[in-house]
């Protein structure tokens, strides 16, 4: 029997960093700040928050920062304050009380839980390139390259932003899948006007040739307008609860194709210089 999603608020994904007094971090409790997760063995770290109207516990994280060309914003529901050893304090799936668990760029993700969590226990926004605008907290698809993954819903699926914006080229795709639970497969997406705003259930694909000495468009393609016998199935496939902590280690089923997050090498994204403090040591090639 799938679980019903839990009842609870949302927080505003904007890396604004601490939002509360205080930080768990094993059992020292750290003052005003938002811990990066570093790699440390044997310590759970993470910023512990409360949603008010509903009393329901998250751990927060943020990594990077957005004005230097990457960050990441997560969310995810809690089990407990205080972690005790061999548990799992969140609604992910993975080891518990070892070090590979804290390995978090492993291949292996029965140790470190990478792709496991309950998505509808879960917020997150990451953004790369673009330009941030600290005053509003708001960001912008500009840069040569940009992209941004936001889910600010627990129960919905997530909207996909990618840009490319050169003097000779330009490319704006979005697939909007916001307002889409994650036991609905059936909804279509709607292919729409690249100058439209998405509403949910939607796709934006428009791409231009520019001419870099004139500035005039020598050819453009827009899918709303322009793409013969389309088949468009973002969005369609389903998230089924696991038996992990909290409905983690889930499956999900695709209504074309799939992606097998259990089969995910995780290594080639790893940084292995020395002084990089966000990776465990033993997880270096």
């Amino acid at each position: 029997m799938a679980l019903a999603p839990a009842a609870h608020g949302e927080f505003a994904l904007n890396f604004s960093g601490t939002t509360s007094t205080s930080v768990i971090q094993g059992t020292t409790t750290i003052t005003g700040q938002t811990p990066f997760t570093p790699g440390v063995a044997n310590q759970a770290t993470g910023e512990y928050v409360v949603d008010p109207s509903t009393g329901q516990g998250y751990w927060h994280y943020i990594v990077g920062d957005p004005s230097q060309g990457f960050a990441q914003e997560v969310y995810i529901r809690a089990t407990a304050q205080f972690c005790a050893d061999n548990s799992i304090c969140s609604a992910s799936a993975g080891s518990t009380g070892s070090a590979p668990s804290f390995n978090l760029l492993g291949s292996n993700n029965t140790l470190t839980g990478n792709g496991t969590g309950n998505p509808n226990d879960v917020l997150i926004r990451q953004v790369v390139g673009g330009t941030w605008n600290a005053a509003t907290s708001t960001w912008t698809c500009d840069t040569s390259f940009c992209d941004e993954f936001i889910k600010s819903s627990y129960a919905d699926k997530p909207e996909i932003i990618q840009g490319i914006n050169t003097s000779d080229f330009t490319a704006k795709f979005i697939l909007d899948m916001s307002g889409i639970l994650y036991s609905n497969n059936s909804t279509s997406i709607t292919a729409i006007s690249g100058n439209a705003s998405p509403t949910g259930a939607s796709i934006t694909n428009v791409q231009s040739v520019i001419n870099p000495a004139t500035g005039n468009v020598i050819s453009s393609f827009d899918l709303s307008k322009d793409g013969q016998q389309t088949h468009v199935n973002g969005g369609q496939y389903t998230y089924t609860p696991g038996k992990g902590t909290l409905g983690s280690g889930g499956n999900y089923v695709y209504v074309d194709g799939g992606y097998d997050l259990n089969n995910v090498d995780y290594t080639p994204f790893l940084d292995s210089v020395d002084s990089n403090p966000w990776t465990y040591s033993a997880g270096k090639p």
